[in-house]
């Protein structure tokens, strides 16, 4: 009892140096929570510890976007030393390989990741997730600073059995809008090797996919994925148009989500007058939204009081020195009002029918931490 009231890591720590008794009780709590970031130190002390404490992990947070290596530890230009979670041994696993399925152009930008120097993201940022289970509780895992699949990890069958177990996953990612072939890249990879292991175990409950960069990626198509527990879906700084289908995967799980937030995340309109069915106003999105999500107690909604978005009814375009376009232009169609009071109403609806908790715009953004 005495050990389950500690909360203080470093108590605990001191704690497990008591005897063999105190050593068997606080162990779990100390280890509960994995933390590994993308370094060499980080690598040899998670080496030391993973073989005796991986039944005790449940959570892995994972930050890989910054390596730190020196020179003997790469082994040709096209590789890169990776930290993995395999039984602590460290492999050169990127070898940019020609995978069947990428095209001419594909290869070039793998190859071309796997060159760039750090701080940037190696080809191997993405062969440093885990690759095998630490251990079949873990049911928690954070991915920071996520970058596109240039890794042929994503296919492997262990790391499908690990994203199907989890109940809580939280994805914070780097995509440069402007760049439409790691765009694809990074949307295939979350459709492929996310989206599908979670949809053929429907175990998660709590989803979190958040972009740290300042523009706004297009999401992956959401049309296939069916999460039956799903309670809690955060989403920071995502395009949402008609081809992602969130505001239709939203509707479909009002009867199960709980909690629902959307930072800094615009719902632009698409006009395609060859499809015949464009929306034309924010009413068309916010409506159907308000009446499906039944049960939602706690609503966040933040649009850009921080100066990303500066108007719900303006697409957001920005241009670097040379004038290219960060994202592609929205035009929204000529008949479109100005519909801000609509997404105040979307509001209104859910705190008058649960009386739970809105959060109204802020200049606070949520990142994936």
């Amino acid at each position: 009892m005495v050990v389950e009231e500690i909360k203080s890591r470093k108590d605990l720590c001191s704690i497990r140096a008591v005897d063999k008794i105190f050593h068997a009780l606080a162990t779990p709590k100390v280890f509960h929570t994995l933390y590994l970031s993308w370094s060499l130190r980080a690598l040899s002390h998670g080496r030391n510890i993973i073989r005796d404490l991986a039944p005790y992990v449940r959570r892995v947070f994972f930050n890989g976007w910054r390596a730190y290596l020196p020179g003997e530890y790469r082994s040709g230009k096209d590789q890169c030393v990776c930290e993995c979670l395999c039984g602590g041994e460290c492999e050169n696993v990127c070898e940019c390989p020609d995978s069947p399925g990428f095209t001419d152009d594909e290869h070039h930008i793998r190859q071309t990741f796997a060159l760039i120097p750090s701080p940037l993201p190696y080809s191997g940022s993405s062969s440093t997730l885990v690759q095998r289970p630490l251990s079949t509780g873990i049911d928690s895992l954070v991915l920071k600073n996520l970058p596109p699949g240039f890794s042929d990890v994503y296919h492997k069958p262990e790391f499908s059995d690990l994203i199907s177990q989890l109940s809580y996953l939280k994805i914070a990612i780097r995509a440069r809008n402007y760049n439409s072939l790691e765009n694809h890249l990074w949307g295939r990879t979350m459709e492929d090797a996310i989206f599908r292991p979670c949809n053929m175990s429907g175990n998660l409950t709590s989803l979190a996919i958040a972009c740290k960069s300042t523009w706004f990626p297009r999401l992956p198509p959401f049309y296939a994925l069916e999460l039956p527990k799903l309670s809690y879906l955060s989403l920071t700084r995502f395009i949402f148009d008609e081809r992602s289908g969130i505001d239709e995967f939203i509707i479909e799980h009002g009867e199960t989500i709980r909690c629902l937030k959307l930072i800094l995340c615009p719902l632009l309109i698409v006009r395609e007058p060859a499809s015949g069915d464009a929306r034309t106003t924010w009413k068309e999105v916010f409506d159907p939204m308000a009446a499906a999500l039944k049960h939602v107690v706690d609503l966040t909604l933040k649009t850009g009081a921080t100066g990303y978005i500066s108007d719900m009814t303006q697409a957001y375009v920005e241009k670097d020195e040379d004038g290219v376009e960060f994202m592609d232009p929205y035009e929204l169609p000529a008949n479109c009002v100005d519909d801000w009071s609509t997404l105040q109403n979307f509001r209104e609806v859910v705190k008058e029918r649960v009386g739970g908790h809105v959060d109204h715009d802020g200049d606070s953004e949520e990142e994936g931490e």
